[in-house]
């Protein structure tokens, strides 16, 4: 398999544009969250008939609320981590590997490559050794 490339100051643009179509997308989906909120939760008389569901609703909304605003910070710093030069080099420890542009067009604020980042999902860290690479599991101990 060819190795990725890191990437080009076009691509880099072309990603940043595309985390800003992202991310008025995010802004307008809190918009309408936060709407919600006021018209169904923040009204200070909820239905006698049905408190639970309400309930029920405003806990759905608040989470989404929180989950949107979560995804906009993300978005902002993957902005940011572009403007300020980044290249597509993963920032995996002991990486360093270039992303890849079909991973960054799929997550544009992706700041990990592919294999490190399963390594992160699975709670193990790859370092390299004088003799090759070694996975270290973070959930066991091990001798350096």
């Amino acid at each position: 398999m060819k190795e990725p490339k890191l990437l080009t100051e076009g691509q880099r643009n072309g990603l940043i544009h595309r985390i800003n179509k992202r991310t008025k997308e995010v802004r307008m989906s809190i918009r309408k969250l936060v709407e919600e909120w006021k018209s169904f939760c923040d009204d200070g008389r909820p239905p006698r008939d049905d408190l639970l569901s309400h309930q029920e609703r405003c806990a759905e909304i608040r989470g989404g609320l929180r989950k949107a605003r979560s995804r906009l910070a993300e978005l902002e710093e993957g902005v940011i981590n572009l403007r300020n030069g980044f290249n597509g080099r993963c920032r995996g420890k002991e990486c360093g590997r270039p992303i890849g542009i079909e991973r960054l067009r799929e997550v544009p604020t992706a700041i990990l490559c592919s294999r490190c980042e399963r390594h992160k999902e699975k709670g193990t860290v790859v370092v390299k050794g004088h003799r090759g690479t070694v996975v270290v599991h973070t959930d066991t101990p091990h001798v350096s």
